[in-house]
């Protein structure tokens, strides 16, 4: 019996070629950028944002995108330099990993990306463990931002969403903390034991939690029971 499935999202997405599952147009055209906008930390330090917002007037939501790299690798000229490139891409180059700039902005949402303390124009020195609850927060009170604050991104920036969830800023109201289809491709493509490979893409899709942490014997640790690896049943 031949059954029908529904067609997979392409990999080469683009902000004129979302996916099938997305049907917002844009509604934006132009760009206002302030770029290298230095923000104060409780503490005094300033770490450097990118600020892209639709050109017009009016608040907006905003999406955040923070992690330990160098935010201008993450500017929307840099990754015209290349057409959209799936993160196992040999050609991947690590641009967009805070998201999509013009597809953001041209939905109208202003897209925020930033450097923490020590990386890139950001300031160093002192502890970063509030830096991205305070940016959120400044992020909420400025006057283009309707006061609801989103994160985006891959990789890092996925990990400092889970990490700021925790703190429960209040103006936080959603987070999206990466592309489970490009990280699970990645995993694929990396994984030396194909019986690794095997487990992580069994144990991603049934939604039980990753175990392999120990280093010493990490195949042997992955071919244990799922009790004994400390897994969720």
């Amino acid at each position: 019996m031949k059954v029908n499935s529904p067609p997979l999202p392409t990999a080469l997405q683009s902000p004129d070629s979302p996916g099938p599952a997305y049907d917002r147009a844009p509604e934006c055209s132009e760009i206002t950028r302030d770029i290298d906008v230095m923000v104060p930390m409780r503490d005094g330090v300033e770490i450097c944002v990118d600020i892209y917002r639709p050109k017009a007037a009016g608040k907006f939501p905003a999406l955040l995108a923070l992690a330990i790299y160098n935010k201008d690798l993450q500017s929307p000229d840099l990754a015209e330099a290349l057409p959209p490139q799936p993160a196992w891409s040999p050609l991947w180059t690590g641009p967009m990993e805070a998201g999509d700039t013009k597809f953001f902005v041209s939905r109208g949402y202003a897209h925020v990306i930033g450097s923490p303390r020590g990386v890139g124009k950001s300031q160093s020195g002192g502890s970063r463990q509030w830096d991205c609850y305070d940016l959120i927060e400044w992020v909420a009170a400025q006057d283009w931002c309707d006061g609801n604050v989103g994160m985006v991104g891959i990789s890092g920036f996925g990990a400092e969403q889970l990490a700021v969830a925790k703190q429960a800023p209040p103006h936080l109201k959603a987070i999206f903390p990466f592309d489970s289809r490009a990280l699970m491709a990645s995993w694929a493509v990396f994984a030396t034991n194909i019986q690794v490979a095997s487990f992580i893409f069994s144990a991603t899709w049934s939604g039980i939690s990753l175990p392999c942490t120990k280093t010493k014997d990490r195949r042997a640790h992955c071919r244990a029971s799922a009790s004994g690896c400390g897994a969720r049943p």
